[in-house]
């Protein structure tokens, strides 16, 4: 993303939800929403046939939405309530705790390990992994994972996010998994298969200009379809 970047909230219009559209605009089953929503975004930004995105964004309720962008977003299709867009600069200092809140794709990357052919080692290396699942693979098989998944979201998520903050200066003071759960997001013939998980805690900023620039591009994978736009808010 460029340096200059807006934050917008947007809402399907009450003129397009009151159509015969509304449940294809809005559909009620996550994952099909997902999609949609991921379609009816990019009406804001497709200005041109080969546009790449530059924008993230996450639903903020059914039909609402944040939007962080690098271009202002254009409604052609009349599909949106618009807030005006603020300019997205904030000011951070080291040291500095901030509260955030974060809907992230995070994954870990699984190589092949030693005593495999050459053939195995090359179709595993690089294969990502969702971090809870990829945990809870990990368990011993006598631990039964229905009991053991509370604990396995939040220390998966809290190395996870660790990681992230080691990379893009910051650190974690605190952390909550609020929840977890695998979309498969409709997608042709081979639908999207994806963990997320929201998060919602305290950092300390360490490094406010690498931090800046990795919250422009989010954190995580799976941008296109709600992830990793994390929200800031300073802490008390």
């Amino acid at each position: 993303m460029t340096a200059q970047l807006f934050l917008t909230r947007a809402k399907i219009s009450q003129q397009a939800s009151a159509k015969a559209l509304a449940r294809l605009l809005v559909p009620s089953h996550t994952d099909q929403r997902v999609a949609a929503s991921h379609n009816l975004l990019w009406t804001l930004f497709g200005d041109e046939p080969d546009r790449t995105r530059d924008f993230l964004w996450r639903e903020d309720g059914e039909g609402a939405f944040f939007i962080l962008s690098a271009r202002l977003p254009i409604d052609c299709h009349k599909l949106f309530e618009l807030d005006e867009p603020k300019p997205f600069h904030p000011s951070l200092q080291v040291g500095e705790r901030v509260r955030f809140l974060l809907r992230a794709n995070a994954t870990v990357t699984v190589k092949g390990g030693s005593g495999e052919t050459g053939t195995e080692i090359k179709n595993r290396r690089g294969k990502r992994h969702d971090v809870v699942m990829h945990a809870l693979s990990a368990l011993p098989k006598n631990i039964e994972r229905a009991e053991a998944r509370f604990d396995v979201e939040q220390q998966a998520s809290l190395l996870w996010l660790q990681g992230q903050g080691d990379r893009s200066g910051f650190a974690v003071e605190r952390l909550n998994c609020l929840a977890y759960e695998t979309l498969r997001i409709p997608h042709g013939k081979n639908p999207i298969r994806i963990g997320v998980v929201d998060l919602e805690g305290t950092l300390t900023i360490l490094n406010p200009e690498l931090f800046l620039g990795q919250l422009a591009n989010g954190f995580g994978r799976a941008k296109a379809y709600g992830c990793g736009l994390m929200m800031l808010r300073r802490a008390a």
